[in-house]
């Protein structure tokens, strides 16, 4: 147990060692609105070793008496424990104390919020850090971030950068035993301090009287007037999201010295002119500030006092909000480390101030992350293969996210870089689930992701084998859902020297629709062989012209042979409307027909030889002809003939010639000529009811 105690003294220490297992010696250090404290103590202990694990991390409060037993405590937790030398009676020891939210500077983290607010993620973050008590007096409301990425940074420096440019500060609530951190965005949430109306009397006062300045500057800067920022939005283009955002300087010139940003970071008009606001407030905070040392032990970030007396009477009566102080106190020589006269208690600070009313607002000092390119998995709900949104949009999970499902929730929405992008024209090429894709972000900010482009892995190889198809280009498609390797539609350009080859498959069905001219020509540049093969499974159906056309013409010119076989079934061709001509030029035609032939001529038949004979011949079978009239001419004769029997006609006359020639009339017959002759070799029969001669 120590032989010394703190308890009359103007310093004292209290920490998890023991009552006066400690004793506080002097210390200094520096409290900043919207900042970390820190303090060096110089403590003395009659052991001469401590236990450092009984110690550092832990809990402390020290306190200076602020006069009439009113002390003012400070309380945070050690950083740093080092022993610092020995007297023939005590041990002297160096602490170095920070606020609890120190410790997420220890902790850093890749992390994704979507659909929260700036509030509920520092409550997110901040609440992971046990010795961490936070209290909110916020005022604003808050639109929820979209998507909102911690990358590569520690906790601390995320939730700075959130708050800064969500417009709040913050400061330390110090009690003993006690710490806790408050978060505000408005004035409202400064509370005077026990220091509440100080003196700076004539001369200003000597630095041993408690509560009183000892110095004061007060400075006005010329500093920027505007803020001006735009941001865009895809989904609503055409919307200006231009904000201008104006301060409050007495200078009038001040609003030449305009500040432009870009981006923003809003999708709201309303909320980027809150964001403005926000700028040129921080803008303007160091503009009226003033300066000064004092003995007021009570004075802290985050508290306003007033002025009573002053030598500048404009400065009477007139109200600042501390922003920045830095302490010193010293206890030197009570515990026998100094002699008597050199025993002497001293406290004194310098502060910074701005007048209660100039808005707190903390520029924007810690630095954003830079969002680098990456590559990502492509997610979406379980079982689908391609998960998008009306504007191509995709979900994806980084492979730094620890916290990710590899779902639907992994990321926001994240556009998709195309070849081309148009109303209603362009490219369309959706990376699907289980690909890996590029992303960059927009002006380096990781809240902005896009999609790029996509890569191969080991899962995901390329369609054409490698290295052996090198010199093929393409595109190959998968049938969704739940196809396999060898369903794709495909377009391949193989550039192999002498056996370049375009290849298209369509896996289904293939359309294609031509406006206007469509021309093939197949082997023409080469002038070599140059064929062209069509096959077809199942039909084929080619229409040319329709209702309404004002030409329906097709030509087909075939320099040397052209064959059509029908293999089985049926061949039609049908004329509807029009005349149907068939032309050899040179040559022959043939037709033959395995079983019958039917022509029927609606109208007229002509059938012309212009040289040589015709031939119509009936192998088996009957032939017959029949009409209302017939016409046979022959220019030289005309023969019908069955066997040796026939019917010759001719120029000069008719020769019948049969086996047996019968001529009968069911009612009459009658042979008449100039002259007539009726003649049987053998014999001549007439036969009749009545015969008459002559």
């Amino acid at each position: 147990m120590s032989k010394y105690t703190q308890d009359d003294e103007p310093l004292a220490i209290e920490t998890p060692l023991g009552k006066d297992a400690l004793l506080l010696e002097s210390f200094k250090g520096q409290e900043t609105l919207s900042g970390l404290f820190h303090f060096e103590l110089t403590c003395l202990s009659v052991e001469d070793q401590i236990d450092d694990t009984k110690i550092v991390g832990k809990k402390v409060s020290f306190r200076v008496d602020k006069g009439s037993g009113n002390p003012r405590w400070f309380t945070g937790y050690v950083k740093q424990f080092s022993w610092a030398g020995r007297n023939e009676k005590l041990t002297m020891w160096n602490l170095v104390v920070v606020p609890s939210l120190w410790f997420t500077s220890l902790t850093s983290d890749c992390k994704i919020f979507q659909e929260k607010s700036t509030p509920d993620i520092l409550s997110a973050v901040l609440g992971d850090c046990s010795e961490l008590t936070v209290s909110k007096k916020l005022s604003e409301s808050y639109s929820p971030w979209e998507y909102c990425v911690q990358y590569q940074e520690t906790d601390l420096a995320f939730v700075s950068r959130l708050m800064e440019f969500a417009g709040m500060t913050y400061f330390f609530e110090h009690a003993k035993n006690s710490l806790s951190m408050v978060i505000a965005d408005s004035n409202s949430a400064f509370t005077d301090c026990d220091d509440g109306q100080v003196d700076a009397i004539q001369g200003f006062s000597s630095p041993d009287e408690p509560g009183q300045l000892i110095t004061w500057k007060h400075d006005h800067s010329f500093r920027s007037g505007k803020f001006v920022q735009t941001d865009y939005n895809f989904e609503d283009p055409s919307t200006d999201l231009l904000v201008t955002s104006k301060g409050k300087s007495p200078y009038p010139s001040a609003s030449n010295a305009e500040l432009f940003d870009y981006p923003g970071d809003y999708i709201k008009k309303s909320d980027g002119e809150s964001l403005g606001k926000y700028r040129i407030e921080a803008a303007e905070l160091l503009s009226d500030v003033a300066s000064g040392k004092s003995s007021c032990r009570s004075f802290s970030p985050g508290y306003t006092f007033k002025i009573g007396d002053h030598p500048n009477s404009s400065e009477k009566g007139k109200k600042y909000l501390l922003i920045k102080v830095s302490h010193q106190g010293s206890n030197k020589g009570v515990y026998g480390t100094a002699s008597e006269s050199e025993v002497a208690f001293s406290y004194e600070n310098t502060f910074e101030c701005v007048p209660s009313e100039t808005v707190a607002r903390v520029p924007q000092s810690t630095p954003w992350p830079s969002g680098t390119v990456q590559t990502a998995l492509v997610v979406g709900p379980s079982g689908e293969e391609i998960y998008t949104d009306e504007y191509g949009r995709i979900k994806v999970q980084f492979y730094w996210d620890r916290y990710g499902e590899k779902n639907e929730q992994s990321s926001c929405w994240i556009r998709v870089s195309q070849s081309l992008a148009g109303p209603q024209f362009g490219s369309q090429f959706l990376p699907r689930v289980g690909m890996e894709v590029v992303v960059s972000h927009l002006d380096n900010n990781p809240n902005r992701p896009l999609v790029t482009g996509a890569v191969y892995n080991g899962t995901n190889k390329p369609p054409f084998t490698l290295p052996d198809s090198a010199a093929q280009s393409g595109i190959q498609t998968r049938s969704t859902k739940d196809g396999q390797e060898d369903q794709a539609n495909q377009l391949i350009f193989d550039d192999t020297k002498d056996s370049e080859m375009v290849t298209f498959h369509a896996q289904k069905d293939f359309t294609r629709v031509v406006e206007n001219d469509d021309s093939v020509e197949v082997g023409f540049d080469t002038k070599d062989k140059g064929d062209r093969s069509v096959k077809v499974y199942n039909n084929l159906t080619e229409e040319i012209g329709s209702d309404g056309c004002d030409d329906g013409t097709r030509s087909m010119t075939v320099y040397k042979d052209n064959q059509t076989t029908v293999s089985t079934g049926d061949e039609t061709y049908t004329v509807k409307q029009g005349d149907a001509t068939y032309e050899v030029t040179k040559g022959k035609q043939a037709i033959t027909v395995g079983k019958g032939q039917v022509i029927e001529v609606g109208d007229g038949h002509s059938l012309t030889v212009k040289s040589g004979d015709h031939t119509l011949s009936v192998n088996s079978g009957s032939g017959s002809m029949k009409a209302t009239s017939w016409t046979i001419e022959g220019t030289q004769s005309i023969t019908l003939k069955v066997g040796s029997n026939s019917i010759e006609i001719g120029p000069s006359g008719i020769n019948i010639k049969g086996t047996t020639v019968s001529v009968k009339g069911n009612t009459s017959a009658s042979i008449e000529g100039l002259t007539t002759s009726i003649k049987g070799t053998t014999a001549l029969t007439q036969s009749g009811a009545i015969i008459k001669i002559g």
